[in-house]
This record gives C-alpha cells, structure tokens and sequence, in this order.
C-alpha cells in the first residue's frame, strides 16, 4: 500500500498532539487545496476555499484567509458530527481524520447511503476501508486525484496516523 505523500506525513506528525479535528483540518486542506473566490468543482459543484460547498457561497465573492480556516473548522465539526451520529464502533484518530476528510468531500448524504458506513457499523474495520478506494469517480470518470486521495485515506484508515515508526 502507497504511504502517505511525504509533505502530508510531515505535516501530520508536526501537528501530532494537536487532536483528530486540527488534524483532519490539515488533512483536508491538503488534498482539497485553496481557492478564495468561488470556482465551479470537476463536479460542477460551486466550492470555496478549502473545499466549502454550500448555499452561503456567492459567484464572485473573495473570502479572505481567516475566512477561509473558520469555514475549513466548521465544515470539519460538521464533519465529526456525522461521524459521532452514525458510526456505532469505536474509531481510532486516524479512522475519524480519514472519515472527515471523506465525508467532506463526498457528502453527508453520501456517507450515510454508503456500504463503507454499513461495514464499519457491522464492525468489519478493513471491508471499511477498502470501500474508500471506490470512491475515485465524478461523473463516471476515474479521476487520478481522487485514485491519490483514496489511496492516502485508505492508508489512514488501516494504520493510522503517521509516526516516526510506521514512515507514513
């Protein structure tokens, strides 16, 4: 299984103590990149930021960088939240920054709908995580980001977050 990319699991392990939400932030914000005006995603989904959606999003408007991380935390609280209403089996941080992640990307909806949270709620971990390497499509097209972002969070969802030991 790939590791993790090597800036990503530098940044990971400076932010180690620092709890499962600021690093899911991190995470995120990694894959997800930053955009402070409004642009249509490979989706044609109108995102903002580090990866925002939603209906306060306005063409044109220019959010600043402290707008930018305050959306990032509450979009990743937001993320937690789900996880804390359907998931029934104890997580490790690791699982739960991946879940973030995923859910932020994909959906809410989607999540709740998906045969990845009927797996880890029947408490089959590993069925669990191999269902993120599914989700690499839009639109019916693989795309190599998201092969990329799947492959990281998949990782994270086996092993864990990175440590000096496991080389991330």
């Amino acid at each position: 299984m790939p590791a993790l990319p090597e800036p990503l699991r530098k940044k990971l392990l400076a932010l180690s103590g620092a709890g499962a939400l600021a690093l899911a932030a991190c995470y995120t914000a990694f894959w997800e990149g930053h955009a402070t005006r409004p642009y249509a995603d490979s989706g044609g989904v109108l995102t903002v930021c580090y990866g925002h959606t939603g209906g306060d999003i306005t063409p044109g408007t220019t959010r600043t960088p402290a707008q930018c991380e305050a959306l990032l935390a509450a979009d990743m609280r937001q993320a937690f939240a789900v996880i804390d209403q359907q998931v029934t089996v104890p997580l490790s941080d690791g699982q739960r920054v991946a879940l973030a992640a995923f859910i932020h990307n994909v959906g809410a909806g989607a999540f709740a709908r998906s045969t990845l949270l009927k797996r880890l709620n029947a408490g089959d971990i590993p069925a669990a995580c191999d269902e993120l390497r599914r989700w690499v499509k839009v639109k019916g097209v693989t795309l190599n980001g998201l092969v990329n972002r799947r492959a990281a969070d998949e990782w994270l969802c086996r092993y864990g977050l990175p440590t000096p030991e496991n080389k991330g």
